[in-house]
């Protein structure tokens, strides 16, 4: 990938997401059908639990914050085959905002909008039996120690991680695993504390209108102006004082 200056921002953006598309197991859009509510639990070094609950129906995912959330959003729909992101302003602005999923991340990630922000990077695991239960994989960084396990079956939340991660509803752990992340547990080595998510789920029939956008809320495309606007200088702090992720 060049990178020369006049290229335009969105080009290199759009490039990275498709290598990331073809590379990387966490971008597949052909990943299994699920119906049903899960709640993601993730107790963070200070001992604060962010409660979120996702619903899910096919490809498509409603994730609300109920606890210890962003009090800006009422919630986010994601639906995977069209990679959109629409986030959902609390009831009194009434205002929704579609993004481009993998761009918006990627440009958190790539300049650094969130501080430690790096969904993208995956520490090298390997998989231990020595670990209970059941073996888990485990994985050592210059800050952390992680360990993930897996389940054969379960609700797929690996494509979400990245945007838990943005929105403060997962910890650092992360990687191209193939299984259904069901639990993790990260280590910081510089104070000995530790960080948890839980992830339970609840097969359960769900109404397709519970994943549309509210007929009293107004609709934003910030994708689209983030194309139109690609060649702006500081087009990324706008994305970032807009998102205010």
């Amino acid at each position: 990938m060049s990178n020369k200056a006049e290229q335009p921002l969105f080009t290199c953006i759009f490039i990275a997401v498709a290598a990331a598309a073809l590379t990387n197991p966490l971008f597949s859009f052909c990943q299994p059908a699920t119906e049903g509510i899960a709640t993601v639990t993730y107790k963070t070094a200070k001992d604060i639990k962010v409660i979120t609950e996702i619903a899910a129906k096919g490809d498509t995912f409603r994730i609300t914050q109920k606890q210890n959330g962003s009090p800006r959003y009422s919630g986010f729909i994601v639906t995977l085959s069209s990679r959109t992101l629409i986030t959902l302003s609390d009831t009194s602005k009434k205002i929704a905002i579609q993004y481009h999923f993998d761009t918006l991340l990627h440009l958190y990630a790539a300049h650094g909008l969130k501080e430690g922000y790096e969904p993208f990077r995956y520490p090298d695991y390997s998989f231990s039996v020595k670990v209970k239960p059941s073996g888990a994989w485990v994985a050592e960084t210059p800050l952390h120690h992680h360990t993930v396990w897996v389940a054969d079956n379960g609700f797929f939340i690996n494509p979400l991680i990245p945007f838990l991660q943005l929105i403060g509803s997962w910890n650092e752990a992360n990687g191209a695993f193939q299984k259904p992340v069901q639990q993790t547990e990260v280590i910081y080595k510089a104070n000995k504390k530790k960080s948890e998510v839980v992830v339970t789920f609840q097969p359960t029939r769900l109404r397709a209108d519970e994943f549309r956008i509210p007929d009293n809320y107004t609709l934003r495309d910030l994708g689209a102006w983030i194309n139109e606007n690609r060649r702006l200088p500081d087009v990324q702090e706008v994305v970032r004082n807009f998102a205010g992720f």
